[in-house]
């Protein structure tokens, strides 16, 4: 059959070829002939869009998605690939891409005329050699750090780039890179909606701030400073050469402030993660091609613990990559993996799905087979239970055919027990989803986790090392630490429903939401949450999600491959839950940039501080821990000992309290390492210098009674170099008024911290945290396959 017609002369085509259509009324007849053509191909997707290949490594398989001009996939169209530069990528008839040479290549699917392209960098796969007695790393790692931020946010909220190719000189770079904000953030600054409301928070009222970008910079880098650019390249190596041996790079973004901020990129999570990988790639063949030639650049992407060593012991910077995303492989805002689930049909289709299984191989599992709902006509598709399309699809009935809501039932998973697979009615998107026989979700549905690993193993291959399975929202792996108001509308407009809280007082906690917050962000926020706040319990609230069935699945995909855990952003009981697993697998874990509840005060004793109880889990595994940056107000913490007074808001004395305590509970200045999570580009706030206007942030009676001043130049205590104040363009900047305004003021931070009392012995931990994360990283790898 090529054709059917209705009643009323609609004419459907089923298959290509020609039929007659004959219409018939009072004995006399009139013919059709008509012909059935397959839809011309409209867009064609290359997925993924951007990656990179390793010379020597495995090939990439790219796929191609070809649709009609209605959305639909089609199928059985002969796909061209090609490559435009064969010498450093080669591309097969089928899509898989061999690396052959350094260098980038654009690989294109051609089908009909129509294309669509993929973006592909070469790397190499390191060689390196094994010490038979590694020499111990001295000096410190930040831990947490958004070098390439800019690209997340949409990619206009977070002003400046790290580097740019732009101009033959140094200076003309730096224009290029670091311009006046204006285009962003408006004239005088009054536009910067996160970054105004932002400071607004931590005690600046403002209506806007100075937009000096190159060459004056007399609006940023400021410490207080939360949308401009922190990273830029000679500032990282400024850092590097001042002690910081190891960087944590992790891609960031929130879909949240992204649609809020001018936006011309995606805020997707997931794409905002390409874009911020691919740039650090760029960024070290830009270092690269200052220092002589490939390989022989400062800044080194490192991909296993052995390479940090092998890189730092050569003189260079150990980079390594991470993400931290609220929507981590699109799980996030639906409590399940969207883009990891079947959909039978295109998932704009509200018409439902109607599925049915049954062993249709022989194979003994179940195959899942589903019928469109109304609107969509009876096609029919099969699927085996991995989610993988096979080639049956065919037409059941009359295209004008209207059906009902089916339920059945079979082993999908081989266990020799049915599982029950249900489809959205009319009005429901074409979502399967299996349960158990008790009506429990299955979390091991074979559809989710089987692209979910596909997606780990992708990111792997990319180079991440550094994983937060939950940022600040609840997504499908577990629930979010519950720390900060803002955070709540965030949870609400992602996921549709503020935080679940119970009152978990009696382990310490005292934070509690403030929902009544005025002024444009919250504004903006309360106007975007559908939902309406709960009424919370009395006390102190922790969340009451922990770690999901798929998040403990997640955890130990992420131990198979070897991949770094960082704890921070999880409740209290994912936190817990995910230690238990951890402790069960002998696995080092991270907290990369955190707060410790022994030492914090009021609403900042949350959820998302450490306890004592998880910093000995930490320690006992073989972990690491680093303080951030912005430890608060001395109303917010507690003074730690004698060592240092806590006498100045949000400054080296600050953090000096946190960092005293990390080192006595993980063992003391003899044995302990605690690194530094600065989280530059990532909205937090950096340490204020102890003089000048913004002294201890602005705290005329403290600031008054600070002594001991950084007097440049001055030798970095960890490498011996002499550091002079930092410039850039016409500004110079010094620690003693600027505080740490970005990435290279971390030397300058660190003498301030031997300033205000801590001697060398007291700093060692700090200088241990470099060896301390590559060491971690070596026990994870020599106990692990790698896939």
């Amino acid at each position: 059959m090529v054709a059917t017609v209705s009643a009323s002369g609609v004419v459907s085509g089923v298959a290509v070829g020609t039929d007659t259509v004959t219409a018939t009324a009072d004995r006399q007849s009139g013919i059709a002939i008509v012909a059935v053509t397959p839809p011309p191909v409209y867009s064609v997707a290359v997925a993924p869009a951007s990656a990179v290949v390793l010379v020597g490594g495995r090939p990439l398989q790219l796929t191609a998605t070809l649709r009609d001009a209605l959305g639909h996939v089609l199928s059985g169209r002969v796909v061209t690939w090609s490559s435009s530069s064969p010498a450093a990528a080669t591309v097969s008839a089928d899509g898989a891409v061999t690396a052959v040479a350094l260098g980038a290549a654009t690989i294109r699917a051609s089908a009909e005329g129509r294309s669509g392209t993929a973006a592909i960098t070469v790397s190499r796969i390191p060689s390196v050699s094994v010490q038979a007695a590694p020499r111990p790393i001295r000096g410190f790692a930040d831990t947490h750090s958004h070098q390439f931020g800019n690209l997340g946010f949409g990619g206009l909220m977070l002003w400046g780039r790290p580097f740019s190719r732009n101009g033959a000189t140094p200076e003309q770079q730096l224009a290029d890179a670091l311009p006046w904000c204006t285009p962003s953030h408006g004239p005088g600054g009054v536009g910067d909606l996160i970054g105004n409301a932002m400071r607004d928070m931590a005690g600046h009222p403002n209506l806007g701030h100075l937009v000096g970008g190159f060459p004056q910079f007399d609006g940023w880098p400021r410490y207080d400073s939360y949308t401009h650019q922190q990273m830029y390249h000679s500032w990282v190596q400024r850092a590097f050469e001042g002690g910081m041996k190891l960087l944590v790079v992790h891609a960031v973004n929130n879909k949240v402030f992204c649609g809020l901020a001018n936006h011309p990129l995606s805020c997707d999570d997931m794409e905002a993660v390409d874009r911020q990988l691919a740039a650090a790639y760029e960024m070290q063949y830009y270092v690269d091609s200052l220092s002589g030639g490939p390989g022989r650049g400062w800044y080194r992407i490192v991909q296993s613990g052995r390479e940090a060593r092998q890189v730092i012991n050569n003189g260079k910077l150990a980079v390594v990559l991470g993400i931290e995303v609220d929507d981590l492989f699109d799980c996030a805002t639906s409590g399940h993996c969207a883009d990891h689930a079947l959909f039978a049909y295109n998932p704009s289709f509200s018409g439902g799905v109607f599925p049915a299984v049954a062993d249709l191989d022989g194979d003994g599992r179940a195959e899942i087979i589903t019928g469109a709902g109304p609107g969509g006509g009876p096609n029919v598709r099969v699927f085996r239970g991995d989610g993988t399309p096979l080639s049956t699809s065919f037409m059941a009935y009359d295209p004008g055919f209207r059906g009902g809501v089916f339920v059945a039932a079979g082993n999908v998973d081989g266990d020799r027990r049915a599982e029950i697979i249900t489809g959205a009615g009319p009005g429901g998107g074409p979502h399967v989803r299996v349960f158990h026989g008790n009506g429990t979700p299955s979390p091991d549905f074979p559809i989710a986790n089987s692209l979910l690993l596909n997606q780990v193993q992708q990111y792997y291959e990319l180079g991440v090392r550094h994983v937060f399975p939950i940022h600040l929202a609840n997504n499908a792996f577990g629930g979010a630490a519950l720390y900060n108001d803002m955070f709540n509308f965030n949870n609400a407009i992602l996921t549709g429903r503020f935080f679940d809280a119970y009152d978990c007082s009696s382990t310490g906690i005292q934070f509690r939401f403030d929902l009544s917050q005025g002024g444009a962000l919250f504004n903006a926020l309360r106007n975007g949450a559908s939902a309406s706040p709960p009424v919370y319990p009395p006390g102190g609230l922790c969340n009451v999600a922990g770690l999901s069935p798929l998040g403990e699945f997640l955890i130990r995909e992420l131990m198979r491959r070897g991949m770094i855990i960082d704890i921070d952003h999880m409740s209290m009981r994912a936190t817990e839950r995910t230690l238990a697993i951890a402790s069960g697998e002998r696995y080092p874990v991270a907290a990369g940039h955190t707060g410790f509840l022994k030492i914090s005060a009021g609403n900042k004793r949350s959820e998302g501080q450490k306890t004592p109880e998880q910093l000995a889990k930490i320690r006992a595994l073989g972990g690491l821990v680093s303080a951030i940056l912005d430890q608060g107000h001395t109303s917010e913490i507690v003074a730690w000992g004698n060592r240092v007074p806590n006498d100045c808001s949000t400054s080296s004395k600050s953090w000096a309290q946190a960092y005293l305590y990390a080192v006595d509970v993980m063992g003391g200045p003899a044995v302990a390492a605690v690194g530094l999570g600065s989280d530059f580009n990532g909205l937090a706030g950096w340490p204020a210098p102890r003089f000048g206007d913004d002294g201890c942030d602005g705290d005329r009676g403290q600031k008054d009674a600070q002594t001991h001043q950084v007097t440049y130049p001055f030798r970095a205590l960890a490498t011996g170099a002499s550091m002079q104040p930092l410039r850039t363009g016409e500004r110079t900047m010094a620690y003693n008024i600027d505080g740490v305004s970005n990435v290279g003021m971390l030397p300058d931070f660190i003498e301030d911290l031997r300033q205000v009392g801590l001697d060398s012995l007291d700093l060692e931990p700090l200088f241990r945290s470099a060896e301390a994360y590559v060491a971690m990283w070596e026990r994870i790898d020599s106990r692990t396959p790698h896939p």
